[in-house]
């Protein structure tokens, strides 16, 4: 949708930032730092990227708790679990790979609610 505040995740939401989306796909560094005014669409360039290479990302948006003044630490662990259910979701088999991985412990899992996982590194 068109003005809408959120960040956007698809191309066809945004417009006229193709050459920035191209240049984030082509980066081969695992750390990298976009830079800009607020508000300018750092996040759905980012967003838009990955949805397309089809990488499996956590996106928390704490701009939900801009009107509280604070986040909690209850609030962005439910945040954060949100987002491991969503990308579990779209990449059902990550929990399992992540159980293979060592240095990483993947705790709790919750057999009536599928989706729902957390995994932290160890």
């Amino acid at each position: 949708m068109l003005f809408d505040p959120a960040p956007k995740s698809s191309r066809r939401d945004f417009f006229d930032r193709e050459a920035e989306i191209e240049r984030v796909k082509s980066l081969s560094s695992p750390i990298t730092l976009v830079l800009g005014l607020r508000r300018t669409g750092k996040s759905s360039v980012i967003m838009i990227s990955l949805n397309e290479l089809g990488l499996p990302y956590i996106y928390v948006d704490l701009r939900k708790f801009e009107e509280k003044g604070f986040a909690s630490y209850r609030d962005l662990l439910v945040e954060l679990e949100r987002e491991v259910n969503r990308l579990t979701g779209r990449f059902p088999g990550l929990l399992e790979v992540l159980r293979r991985v060592e240095g990483v412990e993947v705790m709790g899992y919750c057999a009536s609610e599928p989706l729902i996982g957390r995994a932290f590194g160890g």
